[in-house]
């Protein structure tokens, strides 16, 4: 009867182990989209610390990962990367940063198919969604549809051509727009 327990111990450790080395393993095949996120991240903070002048130029990301600026005033909570399905080679990934009291350009150009991500940079959560509030019904899409805590970011994909007025849902007077052309 002790040799069938300790079987079974000993059985149940192996299976552990490998348990655990290949929940490792996936792990580290994920790591290219951590890559991805750290070079959409590092792009997004080179483009804060320019100067004044070069800090409205935007960045085009395409699938190969090269960088191509180009002149367009602009900057980008539930955060997912843009992946590799959101990036063609002319896709401009543009961020936009709350404050607390106002979004960081309050207007942007942007062309259809481009990523806007807002940050959040404020002490206090937020919740970008487009006009009008309450009901967020001039592009029902473009809404977080929660809170975004501070330090977290929310991304969206503008797949329709219009100037798209929007504002903080928790605190409805602050606001910008989204003007997308084709």
């Amino acid at each position: 009867m002790k040799k069938t327990i300790i079987a079974v111990i000993v059985l149940a450790v192996i299976l552990g182990g490998g348990y655990y080395i290949i929940q490792k393993g996936v792990k580290k095949a994920q790591a290219p989209q951590d890559l991805e996120n750290s070079q959409t991240q590092n792009i997004l903070e080179q483009q804060q610390n320019l100067p004044q002048d070069q800090a409205a130029s935007s960045t085009s990301i395409g699938k190969t990962g090269q960088n191509n600026s180009q002149s367009s005033s602009t900057s980008q909570g539930t955060f997912s990367p843009p992946s590799e399905g959101d990036m063609g080679p002319d896709v401009l990934v543009t961020q936009v940063d709350f404050n607390g009291t106002s979004f960081s350009p309050a207007s942007i150009n942007i062309k259809v198919g481009d990523i806007v991500i807002f940050k959040n940079n404020s002490q206090e959560d937020f919740w970008p969604a487009s006009n009008p509030h309450p009901t967020h019904t001039d592009y029902p899409e473009f809404d977080a549809k929660q809170a975004i805590p501070p330090g977290g970011k929310y991304q969206f994909k503008f797949a329709k051509a219009g100037n798209w007025g929007y504002h903080d849902h928790l605190n409805h007077v602050i606001g910008g727009v989204v003007n997308v052309s084709q």
